[in-house]
């Protein structure tokens, strides 16, 4: 009798468990605003995002432990960037050409003015306690494209996020007719790493994965792709995409590379992503989602496998705790959406232990 009902309760924890893991497989809303969320990224302590505002006021919001209740950080007009640190965030306020650079408790209240007066401020990361954001210098001669004196100059800033003194020039990248166009990926060793696309203005253009002295030197190369692409540093390795080396048209699909920041020597783990998307970790895996929906990376070379196949707003995409977040669309209304990717995430979002 005694083993017959413990056979039973077996049963019915192994019944629970497995529809705990296919509840918990579905994607779920943490976070609804009819504003616009406009950018959307991850730390070891949750989930942060820019969202539009009313009357051209921007919010940072936060949800620590990606889940429970959202926290608007800081509203303010302008708000255009944000990369968090320890203590915080550090975010690109910008109005027109102009801008300054701020720091945000995490927790809320007065930021404070690290760096003001700033030309053309784009991009903005954190580094063993400095705060990197490039700027331009506009064209000394308005359409001299044929002229690369003359082009705008983009240059790669820093400053103690303590405060104090004056922004120091870190290096010089290269220039154009427009400002900076690509994401600083934050550092590693000593080193900055950011990735650099220039050229659209004639065609596709090309995009370079630099890295550079994060107390200044000279840029150096690690790899360059045709088109514009995008990035990711993960651990100690670097992640970037490229034009696909299956398809017929390899400017629609893209490929992915990985290297190690040691020994850049890139391999391709896989194919056939598509285009503009974004990439993220979640779980000791990278993800890559786009419009289109999320897209797991294999460790060795094999075809993708699709995570979240429904439609997202931009390439909005993060990962925290072996979870993807992503925002979708619906009338007037914005939605984070959190799609566990891991055991222990899915069984957690099974019955709601989030």
């Amino acid at each position: 009798m005694v083993r017959r009902l413990l056979l039973a309760i077996l049963c019915v924890v192994a019944v629970l468990i497995a529809a705990a893991y296919v509840r918990g497989g579905f994607p779920y809303p943490v976070y609804r605003t009819a504003r616009q969320i406009v950018t959307l990224d991850a730390d070891a302590r949750g989930v942060y995002w820019l969202e539009d505002g009313q009357e051209g006021a921007e919010t940072l919001c936060a949800l620590d432990g990606g889940s429970g209740s959202a926290r608007r950080v800081l509203t303010q007009p302008g708000l255009y960037a944000v990369a968090s640190t320890e203590e915080g965030f550090v975010v690109l306020q910008r109005a027109g050409a102009t801008g300054a650079l701020l720091q945000v408790p995490r927790a809320g209240g007065t930021p404070t003015t690290l760096a003001q007066g700033l030309s053309y401020p784009v991009g903005v990361a954190a580094f063993d306690g400095q705060a990197y954001w490039t700027e331009t210098r506009t064209p000394l001669v308005a359409y001299a494209r044929h002229i690369p004196a003359t082009q705008a100059r983009v240059v790669l800033r820093a400053m103690p996020l303590e405060g104090g003194g004056s922004p120091r020039i870190v290096a010089w990248l290269s220039g154009g007719p427009r400002e900076f166009a690509g994401e600083l990926l934050g550092g590693r060793n000593g080193r900055l790493y950011l990735l650099e696309v220039i050229g659209q203005d004639c065609g596709a253009g090309w995009s370079s994965l630099l890295r550079v002295p994060a107390e200044g030197g000279p840029v150096e190369r690690v790899a360059r792709e045709r088109g514009p692409q995008v990035a990711r540093l993960v651990g100690n390795e670097v992640y970037w995409t490229g034009p696909s080396e299956d398809a017929g048209d390899p400017t629609q699909v893209h490929s992915l590379r990985r290297a190690s920041l040691s020994e850049p020597k890139p391999q391709t783990p896989t194919d056939w992503l598509p285009g503009w998307g974004r990439l993220c970790e979640a779980g000791g895996r990278i993800y890559y989602g786009s419009t289109r929906g999320v897209w797991a990376v294999p460790d060795r070379r094999a075809v993708p496998r699709v995570v979240m196949d429904r439609p997202m707003v931009g390439n909005l995409v993060a990962g925290h705790d072996g979870a993807v977040y992503v925002v979708t669309g619906a009338v007037g209304a914005a939605v984070v959406q959190r799609q566990p990717v891991t055991l222990g995430a899915r069984l957690r979002a099974g019955v709601r232990i989030r």
